[in-house]
């Protein structure tokens, strides 16, 4: 391990931060078989600590779940400042949030489909969708959990519940257990009012200021986990178009219904 990584590991590392992968590396199963060979610019969150080995466990925005990482290969992510996630945090509120500033809404929807002719010609129009339509559900349940154990809502401990919204469903409401918005608007504020009104007390402005760093810390890292369930509906999205916009699975499907 180099003096950074080693540095970074001893001061930084800890369970739930985010990381990047700074060098490609490749994963192998317990044959020796290789698994992946993973690239650079790569996000995950750290899920576990090895503080024996100085390795971890990390769940990868690609959907991905590995052990045993050499954080030689990572950096801790920073390309957000307090300033940005907290305009990032946002755009995570919308009109299904109404109020609620510990809600989060997450378009849902499908427009990726490119069914091929061929499939409403075997199955019919009524049977494609209804076929579609059940498998939305299963993606669903398999997205938070319902149905998977390490679905990708399980790597979140913060969400308290979800529920789908909107016409047919088309957005996943998250709700957060801890109010990350509001909490980080009154640190701020009880920080910036102890420089303007009480900068001789320098142990209050102290105090204040590490409150404000644990809270900017805090919405960061929050901010980072919206972004990776983001990135993650997409992925589970395209997997699902990838596999129903071929013929052939369609063909499965006429021969199954013929069975």
């Amino acid at each position: 391990m180099n003096l950074t990584a080693l540095y970074q590991w001893n001061q930084e590392y800890e369970t739930g931060i985010h990381v990047t992968v700074s060098s490609p590396f490749d994963i192998y199963d317990e044959h020796g078989k290789l698994l992946k060979h993973v690239e650079p610019g790569l996000n995950g969150k750290v899920v576990k600590l090895d503080i024996k080995n100085k390795t971890f466990t990390a769940y990868f925005e690609d959907d991905s779940f590995h052990v045993d990482l050499d954080p030689t290969h990572f950096t801790i992510r920073r390309d957000l400042d307090a300033k940005k996630a907290y305009s990032t945090l946002q755009r995570f509120f919308g009109h299904y949030s109404r109020t609620d500033e510990q809600l989060y809404q997450f378009n849902i929807k499908m427009h990726g489909y490119q069914i091929p002719d061929k499939a409403y010609e075997l199955l019919g129009q009524d049977k494609v969708w209804d076929i579609l339509y059940e498998m939305q559900e299963d993606l669903f349940r398999n997205f938070v959990g319902e149905d998977y154990d390490y679905a990708p809502l399980s790597f979140f401990d913060w969400v308290k519940l979800y529920f789908a919204d909107g016409k047919n469903g088309g957005y996943l409401m998250i709700q957060d257990t801890y109010p990350t918005k509001e909490a980080y608007n009154q640190v701020e504020y009880f920080y910036l009012e102890a420089i303007s009104e009480y900068s001789d007390d320098t142990d209050y402005v102290t105090e204040s200021l590490n409150e404000l760093l644990t809270h900017q810390k805090d919405l960061i890292e929050r901010v980072y986990d919206l972004l990776m369930i983001e990135k993650l509906i997409s992925v589970y999205q395209n997997d699902h178009y990838q596999e129903v916009n071929r013929l052939s699975f369609w063909m499965e499907q006429m021969k199954y219904e013929q069975a």
